[in-house]
């Protein structure tokens, strides 16, 4: 309730909607399935807690954590998750 409230608490990565609806089935959102903002995306590390929202809908729907080391190199290299 509090992230819908104040969705910019945690860092938010947005993905479209056919991916969203795979992670709501239980998949992990992987890198190919990031949708990058125009303002490009936040910088992360390892365990940081994230809210996953679709782009065309600013209210999270999902929250994580990044799994990854360097989140931008992974952004770059277009794999993993």
């Amino acid at each position: 309730f509090s992230l819908w409230k104040t969705p910019t608490i945690v860092p938010v990565i947005y993905t479209n909607s056919f991916v969203s609806g795979k992670i709501l089935e239980g998949a992990g959102l992987m890198v190919p399935g990031i949708v990058v903002p125009e303002e490009g995306m936040p910088s992360l590390l390892m365990k940081t807690v994230v809210a996953i929202a679709t782009f065309n809908n600013p209210k999270p729907f999902a929250v994580g954590y990044c799994c990854v080391g360097n989140f931008s190199e992974m952004m770059a290299s277009g794999k993993g998750k």
